[in-house]
């Protein structure tokens, strides 16, 4: 028998590979010779074994999959998890809105505040303030973030 690997080629696309293998290899073999980038894989990817009589899946953490040989008849699943990090935690997608939302909101404001709204500046000495305004408040925003959120 053989066992079959499914896998996400890239974070954010559909695209998938899928390969069946001879029992016997490990699944960083199996993942080596289906061409993944298996730094990408190990940054963010989560491998899965299925069993397909019960149904039953459990995760196979990176540091094993050296020394998995998965029985025959096994599927194996790769997915690639952009913003998890390995073992839980993470970045919230709550969090990900609200750092946007500040880069937006910083954005706008820096010229506004430098130009018409603050300082009255114009030419290249409001660009100038208004790009220091901009990270002043874009910076401290999202590390304000980062540290109640994430």
């Amino acid at each position: 028998m053989s066992n079959r690997l499914v896998a996400q080629s890239r974070p954010f696309s559909n695209a998938r590979i899928e390969r069946t293998f001879e029992q016997g290899l490990t699944i960083m073999e199996m993942m080596e010779q289906s061409d993944i980038d298996m730094k990408l894989a190990y940054r963010i990817g989560r491998v899965w074994i299925s069993d397909p009589v019960s149904g039953a899946m459990a995760e196979i953490h990176s540091d094993t999959w050296h020394v998995v040989r998965p029985k025959a008849g096994m599927g194996l699943t790769l997915s690639l998890e952009p913003g998890k990090k390995k073992r839980g935690g993470g970045k919230s997608i709550f969090g990900l809105v609200l750092s946007i939302a500040v880069m937006a909101a910083a954005a706008w404001a820096g010229p506004y505040l430098a130009g018409p709204g603050l300082l009255g500046l114009s030419g290249f000495g409001g660009s100038l303030v208004g790009g220091v305004i901009t990270g002043v408040i874009g910076r401290p925003g999202k590390l304000y973030i980062g540290g109640s959120i994430a």
